[in-house]
């Protein structure tokens, strides 16, 4: 492109629509996805969590505050893996590519993935 164009305020303004349209649409699918459980992801984090903190228990010496600050490992560590889930889904999946032509997922195919789950 000619520099006058990249920088004429019109390209500007166009150029921070669109990126204003795909953080809004981005903390939609956030806000959707956070509001889900992600089983797996946590049991699997919990257990990794679990293991690491017996393995850090066993060559410690007994202390009841180093064990209480060690059972904080497997709930923390749950809890970052679920961040780390849901900010790799949003990043992956936030663009479709179909052939050459790549389309934003609406929150409308969002919530197709995911059902709203009426509870009484």
């Amino acid at each position: 492109m000619p520099r006058e164009i990249i920088h004429s305020p019109h390209y500007t303004r166009r150029f921070h629509l669109v990126r204003e349209k795909n953080h809004q649409k981005t903390t939609a699918i956030k806000s959707i996805l956070n509001q889900k459980s992600h089983l797996f992801i946590v049991v699997l984090g919990a257990v990794i969590g679990a293991i690491l903190s017996i393995f850090i228990a066993y060559h410690l010496n007994s202390n009841p505050l180093s064990y209480t600050l060690i059972s904080v490992i497997p709930f923390a560590l749950a809890y970052s893996l679920r961040k780390v889930y849901i900010h790799t889904y949003i990043h992956t999946y936030i663009h479709t590519y179909t052939g050459t032509q790549s389309r934003i997922i609406s929150v409308d195919d969002l919530t197709i993935l995911y059902p709203a789950t009426n509870s009484l």
